[in-house]
């Protein structure tokens, strides 16, 4: 069973019993962009940010931003699919797709699609 960026940060931030201004200070973010993140809105980069503060291993997701953008690349060029093609298939936009391959600035609602 998958589960959501959102709500593991929920749930572990939970766990821990942090607060959102501990938890936000520890990832070196603002409180605003950690509330995005448990809304599931945030930036895939935010994301990564306050997994690393809660040391979370999540199945794979590469700790490296850079290598998720070609593990999403290199999966749509092995199947021979178009940017088009792929962003019609995961019901986003080809520019959402385009900056989840090449971007740091890639959002998790667009990454969870």
């Amino acid at each position: 069973m998958a589960i959501s960026f959102d709500s593991l940060i929920r749930s572990e931030r939970a766990r821990r019993e942090m607060s959102r201004r501990e938890l936000s200070a520890m990832a070196g973010i603002s409180e605003r962009t950690l509330i995005r993140i448990e809304q599931g809105t945030g930036s895939l980069r935010a994301f990564c940010r306050v997994a690393s503060a809660l040391r979370l291993r999540t199945h794979g997701l590469p700790g490296e931003l850079a290598e998720v953008r070609q593990i999403i690349r290199n999966a749509r060029e092995q199947r021979g699919w178009s940017q088009d093609y792929t962003a019609r298939k995961a019901n986003i936009s080809v520019s959402a797709l385009r900056r989840i391959e090449g971007s740091d600035d890639a959002h998790i609602e667009s990454v969870a699609a």
